[in-house]
């Protein structure tokens, strides 16, 4: 089954290219949001309130934004623990790195758990063969 994969940070590099610097409030502290159907108005501390057809609260795991929105999920244990490990591409043999390319590799693990190898951009979303 075809599947395509990146990393976080292409996708923040692509949509910030993307969004003017003068719209942009990194480290912001949201006090409080309030839509009207066609707007929202943020208020930001320290910066007044802003209107904007859309917000975004890229707040992390722990969002403040998401108890306040969605104040009835609560956080709850999946029922695995999940290891997650890099290896740049140009540290392996080059057959091995040839073989990962375009291809989505899931193994079962013995003694439970699963192992997914895949490719994901290097460093300011290289996608180069040798920097991924």
């Amino acid at each position: 089954m075809p599947q395509q994969f990146t990393s976080w940070e292409s996708i923040y590099l692509t949509l910030r290219a993307a969004f003017p610097n003068a719209r942009y409030r990194a480290g912001a502290t949201l006090e409080r949001s309030e839509g009207t159907g066609e707007s929202v108005a943020a208020d930001i501390v320290g910066r007044g309130t802003v209107t904007a057809d859309l917000l975004v609260c890229a707040d992390g795991a722990q969002s403040e934004m998401r108890r306040r929105l969605l104040p009835q999920v609560r956080e709850h244990y999946a029922g695995y623990i999940a290891w997650r490990g890099t290896v740049n591409e140009a540290a392996v043999p080059e057959d091995l790195a040839t073989f990962f390319a375009d291809a989505f590799t899931f193994s079962e693990a013995r003694g439970g758990g699963h192992i997914l190898v895949y490719l994901i951009p290097g460093a300011n979303a290289d996608a180069a063969f040798g920097h991924r």
